[in-house]
């Protein structure tokens, strides 16, 4: 669950979206966040989504404990 809604939150708009914020009630550890960033790079391996991407891994960095 937690790459489907981390795949949303880049999808949709990074850390504006409101599946940014679900994925942040989710209270998903590093280890999770790590792996859900892996699955969701092989959903789009654009250059453009993969920036996106990496702008909400390095809030997620901060975000969660």
């Amino acid at each position: 669950m937690i790459g489907i809604i981390h795949y949303a939150a880049t999808d949709s708009g990074g850390t504006a979206s409101v599946h940014y914020q679900d994925l942040l009630a989710l209270r998903p550890t590093r280890l999770e966040l790590d792996e859900a960033a892996t699955w969701v790079r092989k959903q789009d391996p654009s250059a453009g989504f993969s920036i996106i991407l990496e702008q909400v891994m390095e809030r997620l960095r901060t975000d969660v404990d």
